[in-house]
């Protein structure tokens, strides 16, 4: 899968199919409003994580900036059941200090 954002925030899926040599689906519109992170990254398994927006962390509950774990399901074209704000689920607090975060690309799969 690769995703692409937009600068208005609307976000795009894309898959190629390695077998077949060919995009099986381009810019396949899955959400909006991904302007609000100033990062997003993914370990691979369509799941994301977002960072740079404010929320509640989610070990003492204080507003700050949280990585927010998402995780796009195509089979419903929807994303997992979202935090209580609307948004992904609050994984960590305080990354807004880093310069760039990445996630090793092979460290995520879909179990059959």
């Amino acid at each position: 899968m690769l995703y692409a954002r937009t600068p208005d925030g609307n976000l795009y899926r894309f898959q190629y199919d390695f077998a077949s040599a060919r995009w099986v689906q381009r810019d396949k519109l899955v959400g909006t409003g991904w302007q609000l992170f100033s990062e997003i990254f993914s370990p691979g398994a369509d799941i994301l994580y977002g960072r740079g927006s404010y929320g509640h962390s989610p070990f003492d509950g204080q507003v700050g900036p949280v990585l927010r774990w998402y995780r796009y399901s195509a089979n419903t074209d929807s994303w997992a059941p979202s935090a209580a704000d609307g948004g992904g689920v609050p994984v960590g607090s305080g990354w807004n200090t880093e310069i760039h975060v990445a996630a090793a690309p092979d460290s995520c799969q879909l179990a059959p």
